[in-house]
């Protein structure tokens, strides 16, 4: 059997000496096992990046052997999902829901994303305090809901919006669109569209300011390419920022089988670490610290950015 194996997969074995890539795998592995045996609760993949991380940097020092620490990892994996799955089970129970959805309501919240822009509407995401319809109440505990407005919100700003709200559609059909399941994957848990906007100043935090002022900083000197069509292609390409692609231009990617450039991957990051090692060859330091400025430009990019699942 491991003679097959080897034969197949030569470089297993290689793959098995690096403990970030199989403890994150024995987490994912934890997690789908927790669903195959919670049917029909949907996998939240968004808790998967930060309670990996939190795992992996806690038992990789503490477990040596490496199948010590992909059973540890597995078995955390399925009791996060127990977690995430209880809780999403309690929010679509909840008494209050049937009450406020699509019903006049308020939201409070904070904005949690950058607005974009598409035909004419708004989307930004809220990390919601509560939401509230007349005498029902349902409190949201941080949840991220969706949004869409005709209105720009403050980035990072507090916010009273009037509007409807509207928990993830399941599909009609076996092979309908899947809206429950799309939405959850990215951690939000409805939609709500905002008529009115009332929106309070906040102070951004150190991190956000400074994140802020770099993605200022290259918008405006993309913002120097003349071209709409190249500007539009450089910043998905590298911001992840889509929305001023046009129709044509999609479909021409599409067609040629280079779509996948237009997506933020594994691809953008060897093209910035090879970029920034290239520059650190050039100055007198040792290796060590060439590696580690490499690996802490590329998170920083990341934060950067945005946990965008493929780059992560």
């Amino acid at each position: 059997m491991r003679s097959a194996l080897k034969r197949l997969f030569p470089a297993l074995r290689l793959w098995a000496r690096f403990p970030a890539l199989t403890g994150c795998a024995a987490f994912a592995a934890g997690i789908a096992a927790g669903a195959a045996a919670a049917k029909p609760v949907q996998l939240l993949y968004h808790f998967i990046p930060w309670w990996a991380i939190l795992f992996s940097l806690a038992a990789a020092p503490a477990l040596r052997s490496t199948r010590v620490r992909i059973v540890v990892l597995f078995f955390a994996g399925m009791l996060v999902f127990q977690h995430e799955a209880g809780q999403e089970r309690g929010f679509h129970s909840h008494n209050a829901l049937p009450e406020i959805t699509g019903k006049k309501s308020v939201l409070h919240g904070t904005v949690a994303s950058v607005p974009v822009l598409s035909h004419g509407t708004y989307s930004w995401n809220v990390r919601t305090d509560s939401l509230c319809a007349g005498i029902y109440t349902l409190p949201m505990n941080g949840r991220q809901v969706m949004c869409s407005s005709y209105e720009k919100p403050p980035r990072a700003a507090r916010v009273t919006c009037t509007g409807r709200f509207r928990p993830p559609q399941r599909p009609a059909n076996p092979h309908a669109f899947d809206e429950y399941s799309y939405l959850h994957s990215r951690g939000i848990w409805g939609r709500f569209y905002a008529d009115t906007i009332i929106a309070s100043a906040q102070a951004l935090s150190i991190p956000v300011r400074i994140a802020s002022t770099l993605r200022t900083t290259v918008i405006g000197a993309l913002g120097r390419v003349r071209n709409h069509t190249h500007r539009a292609i450089l910043q998905a390409a590298f911001l992840g920022e889509k929305h001023e692609l046009t129709s044509f231009t999609k479909e021409t990617f599409r067609k040629s089988g280079i779509y996948h450039l237009l997506a933020i991957s594994g691809l953008h990051v060897a093209i910035l670490t090879g970029s920034v090692f290239l520059l650190l060859s050039m100055m007198p330091m040792p290796l060590q610290w060439k590696v580690l400025l490499t690996a802490g430009t590329i998170w920083l990019y990341l934060l950067f950015v945005g946990l965008i699942p493929s780059l992560f």
